[in-house]
C-alpha cells in the first residue's frame, strides 16, 4: 500500500509543455529530493503573493495562469503548484487539506477552529523518512 501512495504520488494530469520548466530552473543543482522540495517550497513563498481576491486574466488552465500571469492566489495554488512542480521532478507529493491553528478557550480549555483556519499544504515523500510536510503559501499581509 505504501509503494502505491509513492506510485500515485508521481502521477501527473495532461501538463502544458511549459510547466515542468520552471520546475527545473527552481531545483537548479538541487540533489536530493528535500532539497528539491525545500528549493520549490522557497520559491512559491518569496516569489509569489498571497491574496482570496482571484479573478481570472487569462483563458489558460488554472496552474498555468498561477504560474505564468497571476502570480497570486491562495492555499490551494499554492499547494497545487508546489505539488505538480515536485512531481513533474520525479518527487512524490500530494495535496493535503485541513485546518491549522484556532484559537485556543482558556476557559473552556479548547481550541475553536473556524472555516477561516482552513488550509492547504504539501507532503512529499523523502526515502528513508516518508512523508514530510511542506507549506508553499507565504503568509499573508494585512
Amino acid at each position: 500500500m505504501f509503494d502505491e501512495a509513492k506510485r500515485m504520488g508521481l502521477v501527473l494530469p495532461g501538463l502544458a509543455p511549459a510547466i515542468p520548466a520552471p520546475a527545473r530552473q527552481v531545483a537548479g543543482p538541487s540533489q536530493t529530493p528535500e532539497e528539491i522540495a525545500h528549493s520549490v517550497e522557497e520559491f512559491l513563498r518569496t516569489k509569489f503573493r498571497y491574496t482570496l481576491d482571484i479573478e481570472r486574466v487569462s483563458r489558460l488552465d488554472p496552474l498555468q495562469e498561477f504560474l505564468f500571469v497571476r502570480r497570486a492566489g491562495h492555499c490551494e495554488y499554492f499547494a497545487a503548484a508546489m505539488a505538480v512542480m515536485l512531481r513533474t521532478l520525479g518527487v512524490p507529493s500530494r495535496v493535503v487539506n485541513g485546518f491549522q491553528r484556532g484559537e485556543w478557550n482558556p476557559y473552556g480549555q479548547y481550541y475553536i477552529v473556524r472555516y477561516y483556519d482552513a488550509h492547504s499544504w504539501v507532503e512529499a515523500f523523502m526515502p528513508g523518512v516518508g512523508w514530510v510536510t511542506f507549506d508553499p503559501t507565504p503568509r499573508a499581509t494585512v
